[in-house]
């Protein structure tokens, strides 16, 4: 088998074009190329009555390559190579599973008929990164499903699944196949029967896009989106759709486009796009650590993030058995691979009922696990977890390590996370608590401004104009026009004082967990990118 990440095969009158870029087949620069040729190839030859795209693994397409993030652009650009795909004069067929995100998505627009496997999920999530759909999707998905169901998945970058995506015309068909390769077959070999002609996007009517919508539309985002640039650019984007030729639409996206890139706020969004998925990796972690199941756990004592806890657990449907203390959890203390404590005064007995291998998750010990793991023994098994603070994202724990904390441990609070949805950096014991720090900080400069003369809403309303969610005193309506500078400044360097003070002491690793931990627990503005990325301070 070739190793190119692009093959072209046959099925007999159906030509096939494999991406396969393990492992969620990025839009790589070899992935452009070669799925350039491939389509030509198949174009060229005689025998080939339609041409199906399909993506090898687990998903179709998940999007852009992070790689080439920040790069001069290579050669072919993706909206060459879907300009391409509209020349095509053979039936072309999409066959999506897993996720069609972003370019995938766009590259899947490019096609004339697409079908979607149960589960599968599509999107244009560019929003996040702090840019558009530059390939096409602002001019084509509105021309699927009308401007205000387009403009809703892209200035959100939500998920639509396959019954949906076919419920608004962005798919033609869902298909209760599992294989994409059987299920695409069979279609393709369908249309060929009927004698389908092709329908490229590029052709359907424009979307109606009336003042009056567009009016509300930027309401709804100077609401929703607030402080954001993209967003607004996108709503352009679909307006230039309805007003303008496919082609003069195209080029009114590639000019926007530019726009997003050339703004701090696309540094800003990727660079917290990154820090998320960094800020949860703990870099000694040994090779050999193993994560217990976490789908059964025992959770013993009432302590205050329990019940918070526990409801999440529900959410996620793992299965929780609950003791208010060790003596009532009887034979589970024995037999559970993983026990949650939530009674620091029944944690010696926790440790000593436990059976041989299993880890000890402290709910109770804070950001004090050494005395509590010390006091308790086997310290190997404990590690710690800060839950999420009341009035954050709710996304924010903090995995807390002991210097004896063990590799299995430390791996199986990150499993714990993850089914959680949350986003999990590790820290020191010892150092308090991430969330807990940045707080106090936040509400130390609302202070300090009050002492000099500002009342709390003037305070509250110029943080919510810089971009926090809500002011130290708790307001959440933004000051007219820019941001008040003087204050502005002051939150932002005392912030970035307060997670350099969390770097220097050793409770985080990296800088980046400062920006993470800002963004998730105060809500500091993502578009920043963090307080110590936005004065300069970065990871080497």
């Amino acid at each position: 088998m070739s190793d190119a990440p692009v093959r072209l095969e046959r099925d007999g009158e159906i030509a096939v074009v494999v991406i396969d870029n393990p492992p969620v087949n990025a839009l790589s620069q070899a992935v452009r190329q070669g799925l350039q040729q491939a389509l030509d190839t198949a174009e060229a030859d005689p025998a080939v009555k339609a041409i199906l795209l399909i993506g090898a693994g687990r998903t179709f397409i998940a999007g852009a390559d992070i790689k080439e993030f920040g790069k001069p652009p290579l050669e072919p650009g993706l909206p060459d190579v879907i300009a391409g795909m509209d020349r095509l004069t053979k039936p072309t067929i999409a066959a999506l599973h897993g996720t069609a995100l972003g370019g995938g998505l766009e590259t899947a627009m490019g096609c004339h008929y697409r079908l979607a496997l149960k589960g599968a999920q599509v999107g244009l999530p560019e929003v996040k990164l702090g840019i558009l759909p530059g390939a096409g999707g602002t001019q084509r998905l509105p021309r699927l499903t009308g401007s205000d169901k387009a403009l809703s998945m892209m200035t959100t970058g939500a998920f639509a699944p396959a019954d949906e995506a076919l419920a608004c015309g962005i798919v033609d068909a869902v298909s209760e196949e599992s294989d994409p390769r059987a299920a695409g077959l069979a279609f393709a070999r369908e249309i060929v029967a009927d004698g389908r002609t092709i329908r490229r996007v590029r052709d359907l009517p424009a979307p109606e896009v009336d003042p009056g919508a567009v009016a509300a539309w930027r309401v709804k985002l100077e609401r929703e989106a607030r402080g954001l640039f993209s967003p607004f650019r996108i709503l352009e984007c679909v307006e230039a759709a309805g007003a303008l030729s496919f082609d003069e639409g195209m080029a009114r996206e590639r000019e926007l486009f530019r726009q997003c890139m050339e703004s701090p706020q696309r540094a800003g969004l990727i660079h917290a796009f990154f820090a998320e998925r960094a800020c949860q990796k703990i870099a000694d972690l040994p090779a050999e650590a193993s994560a217990r199941a976490v789908d059964d756990l025992l959770l013993v004592g009432q302590a205050a993030a329990s019940d918070a806890v526990h409801a999440r657990l529900e959410k996620a449907k793992i299965a929780v058995d609950r003791a208010p203390d060790p003596a009532s959890a009887g034979a589970a203390l024995a037999d559970a691979p993983v026990i949650l404590e939530a009674d620091p005064d029944g944690a010696a007995a926790i440790a000593a009922g436990a059976r041989e291998g299993a880890v000890l998750v402290s709910l109770s010990a804070g950001g004090d696990l050494d005395a509590h793991a010390g006091a308790a023994g086997r310290s190997e098994a404990w590690v710690g977890l800060i839950p999420p603070q009341a009035g954050s994202t709710g996304r924010l724990f903090e995995i807390v390590r002991a210097r004896a904390t063990g590799g299995d441990a430390l791996a199986t609070a990150q499993a714990l996370v993850k089914r959680l949805r949350g986003v999990g950096i590790p820290v020191r014991a010892g150092g308090g608590s991430i969330a807990g720090r940045l707080a106090d900080a936040y509400r130390r400069t609302g202070e300090a401004l009050k002492a000099e003369g500002l009342s709390e809403e003037a305070v509250d309303a110029a943080c919510v104009a810089f971009g926090m969610a809500a002011g130290p005193f708790g307001g959440t309506e933004p000051a007219d026009g820019e941001p008040e500078t003087a204050i502005a400044d002051r939150l932002l360097h005392d912030l970035a004082r307060a997670g350099e003070a969390l770097l220097a002491d050793g409770t985080i690793q990296r800088a980046l967990d400062a920006d993470m931990g800002a963004i998730l627990a105060v809500g500091f503005p993502s578009f920043r990118g963090g307080p110590l990325f936005a004065v300069g301070v970065k990871d080497q």
